[in-house]
């Protein structure tokens, strides 16, 4: 169980969060994302207010892939600021 720290404790932390369909909401370098589930279209990536930078991706590790200003989000998971995120 999380303590009040929201953060993910590692990569398989949010990947088994997403997976069960959860969203988040995270920061990074000043820029607000999401990530969400449709069913319809998967795992779906984007960034807050700005529509063509919206992803989609079969599953929770592909959405690893997506790039937060230039970086990997599998790479940048230590460096994201969670700001919300449904349980």
């Amino acid at each position: 169980m999380q303590d009040d720290n929201i953060n993910f404790y590692d990569v398989d932390d949010l990947l088994q969060h997403v997976g069960r369909g959860c969203e988040v909401e995270f920061e990074y370098n000043g820029r607000t994302y999401w990530i969400t589930r449709s069913r319809k279209k998967g795992f779906i990536v984007y960034e807050a207010d700005i529509v063509e930078s919206t992803k989609q991706y079969k599953n929770p590790a592909a959405a690893l892939e997506y790039k937060c200003n230039g970086k990997r989000l599998g790479d940048i998971i230590s460096d994201i600021k969670i700001v919300s995120r449904t349980f």
